[in-house]
């Protein structure tokens, strides 16, 4: 059972990302503070599986899964494709009259509105032009000199991109739980004024936070974006109890 001094932090996965990145921020958070991270098919210890190459099938699979297991209190995280899913995740439990989130955590992504996924498609880019388009959005640097490597995750990149690629975003109420958007100025994917439009999501507080680094700052800007969170959580601990 959750003790009242804890808060559950649910993180989604951004593109070709897993859950080991999640799991391993836990001795960096605040005491008190959960992670969980669900770990998709297509990836880590699930790479033998098929990957979702269609994000209403992402979705309804999460549902599926996460729904029953969703116990306040609680926040939700994602970031890049992440967020998209986190947001829409928040979107169906209130749908369902399910308890909400304290604070949905958006990083790397501008507001949903705004998103208008036109050709040509970053799936159906050729592996060369899918790597450089890559380049640009950052990452570690073995992975642009190791073709082992690209062999392996691309496949998984190209579907990710294909299954977000796929949403469609229809207007809603929006949320009246405070919203965090975390972003950098740097970021290609994202505009300050696509991160700061995220507040039309809300009536409840906003906050806007950015963090140095390009669209990798999750791994880049770990240290900054980790304190961030950590403070957030703490103050909904600090208020809720």
């Amino acid at each position: 059972m959750m003790q009242a001094n804890t808060i559950t932090l649910y993180c989604f996965p951004y593109s070709g990302g897993g859950a080991t990145v999640y799991r391993n921020w836990q001795p960096d958070l605040p005491t008190g503070v959960q992670i969980r991270a669900y770990q998709l098919p297509g990836r880590e210890e699930r790479f033998d599986e098929e990957p979702f190459g269609n994000f209403t099938c992402l979705m309804a699979h999460l549902y599926e899964v996460l729904l029953p297991a969703i116990k306040p209190p609680y926040a939700l995280f994602g970031h890049s494709m992440g967020a998209i899913v986190a947001f829409e995740f928040a979107r169906e439990i209130r749908r369902r009259k399910l308890p909400l989130p304290d604070c949905l955590f958006v990083s790397g992504a501008d507001t949903p509105q705004l998103l208008a996924f036109t050709p040509p498609y970053i799936h159906k880019l050729s592996d060369a032009e899918l790597l450089k388009y890559l380049k640009k959005l950052g990452g570690p640097a073995e992975f642009f000199h190791n073709t082992e490597l690209q062999k392996l995750f691309l496949p998984l990149l190209r579907t990710d991109f294909k299954a977000i690629e796929s949403y469609r975003y229809y207007q809603e109420p929006p949320f009246n739980f405070p919203i965090v958007v975390l972003g950098s100025a740097d970021d290609i994917l994202t505009s300050l004024d696509g991160l700061d439009a995220w507040r039309q999501q809300t009536t409840n507080d906003f906050r806007l936070r950015i963090l140095a680094g390009n669209h990798d700052f999750i791994n880049t800007a770990r240290e900054h974006l980790l304190t961030t969170l950590g403070e957030e959580l703490s103050s909904i601990l600090m208020n809720n109890y």
